[in-house]
């Protein structure tokens, strides 16, 4: 099959078109990039101010989408630090529709290894089961054999209905009150403690970048009392 060719001044007027169409999206690409630079940049520096790790390490994903650290503090209980920052690419002019209508938002994930075993019942998560990805990755980490006296329900935290998995209401006070002072950054996803694993995480939509190192912040708060597994 021969495709048809284009009169010359047809194919110069697409030409003159798809160059001029061009310009907007080349100037957003230059200026976002800065942006988004900049703002991780401030979220770095922001980080390595609260925990002032004794070596840290730092592996990009893809190009200026987010990054993960590896902070290793051994300070105290707190032994290291992960995060996973990821943001939209805004830089993408062509993008953005997508991003508009899928919804994407930035998203930080914080989560803290000790070296002190805690005093609670078994695991504990709240989560939302809206989002596919974030109920994967808790389904991954539930025990795959259904333990003894384990609840899972629907609560309501701050007007959002979530999911919560657990053993004893006291573990469970723990992980709400964790979820409502994290859900003061922005929108909590998901709160997990694993004593097992001697770890607990959050993640959340923040709203800013203070809100993501006061989401840090609040997690390091905690530390001790999800050690002792209280409230108090």
């Amino acid at each position: 099959m021969v495709l048809p060719s284009l009169p010359e001044g047809v194919l110069r007027d697409v030409l003159i078109v798809l160059f001029l169409a061009s310009l907007p999206s080349i100037a957003w690409y230059f200026i976002m990039r800065r942006a988004m630079i900049r703002r991780q940049v401030a979220i770095i520096r922001g980080l390595e101010d609260l925990f002032k790790p004794k070596d840290k390490r730092y592996w990009l994903i893809g190009y200026l989408v987010g990054f993960q650290a590896k902070y290793w503090i051994r300070r105290g209980p707190l032994d290291k630090v992960l995060i996973t920052y990821t943001t939209p690419p805004y830089h993408a002019f062509f993008y953005l529709p997508v991003v508009a209508l899928a919804r994407r938002r930035e998203k930080l994930e914080v989560v803290m290894e000790l070296n002190k075993p805690f005093r609670l019942s078994g695991p504990v998560h709240i989560y939302t089961d809206k989002i596919y990805s974030v109920k994967a990755a808790v389904e991954r980490d539930m025990p795959r054999r259904q333990e003894p006296g384990r609840v899972v329900r629907e609560l309501v935290v701050d007007g959002r209905r979530l999911k919560a998995y657990y053993h004893e209401n006291s573990d469970l006070e723990l992980a709400l009150d964790i979820t409502r002072s994290i859900s003061k950054t922005g929108e909590a996803l998901r709160v997990s403690i694993d004593p097992g694993k001697r770890r607990f995480m959050a993640v959340i939509y923040p709203r800013d970048v203070n809100g993501i190192i006061e989401a840090a912040s609040i997690m390091s708060r905690y530390i001790d009392k999800v050690i002792r597994g209280d409230t108090g």
